[in-house]
């Protein structure tokens, strides 16, 4: 990823996390390790969200996907 990020016209999109992790047992902060690193190495500025709908939708609801991304993101 830090091969990609050293091209200013590269962005990095935010998808797909709930459906990468175990569907039915997964939990925010199982998240946060990815989000920070990708933060670390595009910054905030260079990071687009995708939701991944309607493909989220076997492990987790739209708006509880969301979630992780705006709960992670309000703190900065």
């Amino acid at each position: 990823m830090a091969e990609f990020a050293s091209f200013e016209n590269v962005y990095c999109k935010l998808s797909g996390m709930v459906t990468e992790a175990d569907w039915k047992n997964w939990k925010t902060y199982n998240f946060k390790s990815y989000l920070d690193q990708v933060i670390k190495t595009f910054v905030i500025y260079r990071l687009i969200y995708g939701s991944d709908w309607p493909v989220c939708l076997v492990a987790s609801s739209y708006k509880q996907q969301l979630s992780n991304v705006e709960d992670f993101i309000s703190n900065l």
